[in-house]
């Protein structure tokens, strides 16, 4: 919807909202991490166990708990810093005047959660969270970005 369109402003209130869902969920999963005071969230080896106790494993989980510890140390300190910090950027203002601001950063967010749910799918089946939460992710995309997606391939 054009800018000018009476409708713009219920739109922005209405993607606003879904933003604010999505930084909700994240950054509400990064917290229950760290206030639920577990040590092996807290000592980085969360994921060295998560892989076997998933709810139900796929045939990748077992290829990913094979991965050397220092591997899943990483992938910790990777899922708090999508989930903290960069879940802020889901809602800071999309634009100013006319200009995009935050969009790199935005996109970064984006294609990082993205890619933190597809992991996720790929090695446990939590059933549509994932699902669900890309396509929330996705409302952080500007339009702009996606007809250069769309124009590209």
């Amino acid at each position: 919807v054009c800018s000018s369109s009476p409708l713009s402003r219920y739109n922005d209130v209405i993607f606003f909202m879904i933003r604010w869902l999505l930084f909700r969920l994240m950054f509400s999963s990064f917290l229950v991490k760290l206030q639920s005071q577990c040590p092996t969230w807290w000592s980085l080896t969360a994921l060295q166990w998560h892989y076997q106790s998933t709810c139900i494993p796929t045939p990748a989980s077992w290829y990913f708990h094979q991965l050397p510890p220092w591997f899943h140390r990483l992938s910790v300190v990777a899922t708090y810093v999508i989930e903290g910090p960069l879940s802020i950027l889901f809602i800071l203002p999309f634009r100013f005047g006319s200009r995009f601001i935050f969009r790199r950063s935005r996109l970064t967010a984006v294609y990082a959660n993205i890619a933190l749910m597809l992991l996720i799918q790929f090695t446990g089946n939590y059933n549509f969270f994932n699902a669900l939460t890309i396509v929330i992710t996705c409302t952080c995309l500007d339009d702009e970005h996606i007809e250069s997606v769309i124009r590209s391939t």
